[in-house]
């Protein structure tokens, strides 16, 4: 498995900026500063749950941010 790096958060951060449907420079600057809002304001319940549970696992945020099949199951669940 590979190391959560910078681009690693790159990835996950246009991911979940698509998803969210914000500008990736937004979410990238509300993260930084703690902020989550943006992340998931236009989530629907299904999505905000699964979100707040990868972001709250470590080792679960690890996984998905460096496996490729977890990004596609990620996709597939949340469309």
């Amino acid at each position: 498995m590979q190391n959560f790096n910078s681009k690693n958060m790159d990835q996950l951060i246009g991911i979940l900026a698509q998803k969210a449907g914000v500008s990736k420079d937004k979410l990238a600057a509300d993260l930084k500063e703690g902020k989550l809002d943006s992340a998931i304001e236009n989530m629907n319940p299904e999505q905000k749950a699964k979100f707040n549970q990868i972001v709250s696992n470590p080792a679960l945020a690890n996984m998905f941010i460096s496996n490729p099949q977890a990004q596609a199951l990620y996709k597939k669940f949340l469309g």
